[in-house]
């Protein structure tokens, strides 16, 4: 009876258990939503990617040609080394192999800048995050400037100077020639240019990774004080040849509104030798010799390939370094000792030019001579119009 009971119990309860009716799913909902979830996970995702790529918006105004190094090590930084220390300063390398893109490009900037005759034993971009962001933050601000007002940041007052010979005329005419080789300087308002610095090896190490800051503390220069750079690999050698660890880097330099200096050093009253960068004017711009003094007379185009520059910066912000070249010591012996000899030749021409002119008596010498010596004999006439005549032919070698 007990079993029989419990049987009869446990049938009712089952009769009391509701009916669990099935609901049909909609399986294109289900794949809809899934697939709108994926589209939202992947824009955000490409927000993201694009945001760190595009990172500070005055790096992107920078030339395509000038951010390359930028472009390659966020896009894959395995090649690129670190020099330096990770939590300091530090800049990254990319050893530049044979046959690749990047080598080529060098060696046709290289060719460019006179050092077809250098051998290059290594070769390395440059990437250093930090000074390319002061770099393209003070181009950026130098744009603006013009933009704003042209006529003053392009000043052009120093064709006021005197120039009676057309020298500073002439070295104007040849920044702008060397401004036009750069594609980008087409459509840049303040134009960049690549330059050479020749150092040791150690020195080289410390500018990638913190700048020309304390160079240009250094350098007072015979033509203004600042950080000196020249667009010649060949008349920079005195910098880099004798060294232990040659080391030649390739800067981009803002320039700005380049003063043409064209006074001697030593010969002219308004040398620029150790004297502040002209007011209004971002850098100085020199057409030299080997010897490093400044010409005397307009060169014919056909001799330019003795032309050289220096470019003067006062500012570290308008320098980055972009190449890091270690020379070979193979041929530097016979290039910088054929180089020397052309220079003590000049400078021997130099030192005769500015004993003669110590020698020489002033025009109002002279003047003064012929107040007092009214009544002079035919001789002495001549005379003195040959020393006249020497005095002319020696006046001074360079006119402000």
């Amino acid at each position: 009876l007990e079993l029989l009971n419990f049987q009869f119990k446990s049938e009712l309860l089952v009769d009391q258990v509701p009916e669990i009716t099935t609901i049909p799913v909609d399986n294109s909902s289900t794949t809809i939503g899934i697939v709108i979830g994926i589209v939202i996970i992947l824009i955000i995702v490409g927000a993201l990617v694009y945001l760190l790529k595009k990172g500070d918006p005055t790096i992107e105004r920078l030339p395509e040609d000038l951010k390359k190094h930028h472009r390659q090590y966020s896009t894959n930084p395995r090649p690129w080394v670190i020099h330096g220390d990770p939590n300091g300063p530090h800049a990254f390398l990319k050893k530049l192999r044979p046959g690749t893109s990047g080598l080529r490009r060098l060696l046709q900037l290289w060719d460019m800048m006179d050092g077809g005759g250098i051998e290059i034993e290594e070769s390395y971009a440059v990437h250093n995050q930090g000074l390319l962001s002061i770099f393209a933050n003070k181009h950026s601000n130098q744009t603006a400037q013009v933009l704003q007002n042209p006529d003053i940041f392009f000043s052009q007052n120093w064709k006021e100077k005197k120039d009676k010979r057309g020298l500073r005329n002439w070295t104007r005419s040849c920044y702008d020639k060397k401004v036009a080789l750069f594609r980008w300087n087409s459509y840049l308002q303040v134009p960049i240019i690549p330059t050479i610095h020749g150092t040791n090896q150690d020195i080289a190490y410390d500018i990638i990774k913190t700048g020309f800051v304390a160079l240009s503390k250094l350098d007072s220069g015979y033509y203004g004080k600042g950080i000196y750079f020249t667009t010649s690999a060949e008349y920079g050698l005195p910098y880099y040849a004798t060294k232990a660890s040659p080391t030649v880097i390739i800067s981009l330099v803002i320039t700005g509104n380049a003063y043409p200096v064209i006074e001697h050093p030593k010969l002219s009253k308004n040398s620029f030798m150790g004297s502040a960068l002209v007011p209004g004017y971002h850098s100085h711009y020199v057409l030299a010799r080997k010897d490093g003094y400044p010409f005397h007379a307009v060169v014919k185009e056909e001799e330019s390939e003795n032309v050289y520059d220096e470019i003067v910066i006062e500012q570290e912000a308008s320098v980055l370094p972009f190449y890091l070249l270690k020379i070979s010591r193979n041929n530097l012996g016979p290039l910088a000792f054929k180089l020397q000899k052309e220079q003590e030749r000049l400078r021997e021409e130099e030192m005769k030019r500015m004993e003669s002119r110590k020698k020489l008596p002033k025009k109002s010498e002279i003047e003064q001579h012929d107040k007092v010596n009214i009544s002079t004999s035919s001789d002495d006439d001549e005379e003195l119009e040959k020393i006249k005549m020497r005095v002319d032919e020696n006046a001074p070698l360079t006119t402000s």
